[in-house]
C-alpha cells in the first residue's frame, strides 16, 4: 500500500495508521511464536523419547529450502527462530547453569558479547555449556553441530590447564558501527575447543 502525504491526509494520521498495522503484525507474530514454542516442547519430548539429537542441521536446511529463504536478513531471522525453538525443545531437560564465572570463562563470555550478532551461526561439535556458546545463544546466535560450511571467523579455545588461550583467525567482518549490507548477511563462526 502506498501513502501520499498531502491531499487532506495529515502526516500524523498516516504515521498512526502505520503504527497500528505494525502493532497488529506484532500481535500476530507473538501469537504464532507462542504456538511455535509449544510445538517445540512437544517435538523435544518426542526427540528425547526416541533418543534423537535436539539439533538437526539436515532438517534445518530442508526448512530453509522449503521456505525459499534467500534474503540474508530472512536467514538471520530464521536462525534466531531455530535457536529459540531448540531452547523450547530443551524445556524439562536439566541444563546445568553455573552462576560463578572466572578467568578464561569470563573472557569467553566477553568475546561472545563482542563478536556475535543475532542470527549468526556457530559451527561446532562442542558442548552447549561452554561459556562462549551460552553467551552467544543468549544473543540470538544459532548453534549448528557440524562444521562443513565455509566460515567467516574461526575461534579456537584451549582449556588445557597449562595453556588456557583463545585464538581467532579469518576475522573478515566489519565493525558493527560501520556495517552496511554486510549486516544483513548471517556470519558463520567456526568454534573449536582443545581439551
Amino acid at each position: 500500500m502506498v501513502y501520499f502525504i498531502g491531499d487532506g491526509i495529515e502526516k500524523s494520521d498516516v504515521l498512526e495508521d502505520l503504527r497500528e498495522k505494525l502493532m497488529e503484525n506484532s500481535r500476530l507474530l507473538l501469537s504464532l511464536f507462542k504456538e511455535r514454542l509449544e510445538l517445540g516442547k512437544s517435538i523435544g519430548q518426542v526427540k528425547r523419547a526416541r533418543k534423537l539429537d535436539l539439533r538437526d542441521r539436515t532438517r534445518e536446511l530442508q526448512v530453509l529450502k522449503r521456505l525459499n529463504v534467500r534474503d540474508p536478513i530472512e536467514e538471520r531471522f530464521i536462525n534466531i527462530l531455530f535457536e529459540l525453538t531448540i531452547m523450547s525443545e530443551c524445556t524439562g531437560k536439566h541444563v546445568k547453569h553455573d552462576a560463578s564465572v572466572t578467568g578464561t570463562e569470563a573472557l569467553q563470555e566477553m568475546l561472545a558479547e563482542f563478536l556475535c550478532l543475532p542470527g549468526d551461526r556457530i559451527l561446532t561439535d562442542v558442548n552447549i555449556e561452554l561459556p562462549f556458546i551460552q553467551r552467544a545463544v543468549s544473543k540470538g546466535v544459532h548453534v549448528v553441530n557440524e562444521g562443513r560450511e565455509p566460515y567467516d571467523l574461526r575461534i579456537q579455545i584451549s582449556r588445557q590447564t597449562q595453556d588456557s588461550s583463545i585464538r581467532i583467525w579469518n576475522l573478515s567482518f566489519k565493525d558493527p558501527a560501520s556495517l552496511s549490507d554486510e549486516f544483513h548477511r548471517s556470519r558463520i563462526i567456526k568454534l573449536e575447543v582443545d581439551e
